[in-house]
């Protein structure tokens, strides 16, 4: 007997598939949760209100934002946050949050983005 998931099960499965490290495009994050690209986007749009690629950007750089708050260097945050450059990390960084991940520090500042 088979049984489908609840729409908070789902909603759940849908964000872990976001946020698996080893899903970094699309086609990975809907393969993690069993959905075509397409119905993938659309669900995770419908019930999060966020395309599943900004979602994700978003949380990774404000565990970035979070990491640096508490010690790390921007180079570990840079890769721990799945960016191939420290450059472009950098670039990211500074778009979303209006200064540069090495004016991070230790105090001030929010870690959390407003969903775009």
């Amino acid at each position: 007997m088979t049984t489908t998931p609840s729409g908070r099960d789902r909603l759940r499965e849908l964000l872990d598939a976001v946020l698996d490290e080893g899903n970094r495009t699309l086609g990975d994050m809907a393969g993690g949760a069993h959905a075509s690209p397409y119905h993938f986007s659309r669900m995770l749009s419908r019930d999060v209100g966020e395309a599943p690629v900004a979602l994700r950007r978003r949380v990774m750089l404000e565990r970035a934002a979070w990491r640096l708050r508490h010690g790390a260097t921007v180079t570990d945050a840079a890769w721990e946050a799945g960016y191939e450059s420290v450059e472009g990390f950098s670039r990211a960084f500074t778009r979303a949050f209006g200064h540069a991940p090495s004016e991070t520090g230790t105090a001030g500042g929010s870690v959390w983005l407003a969903p775009q």
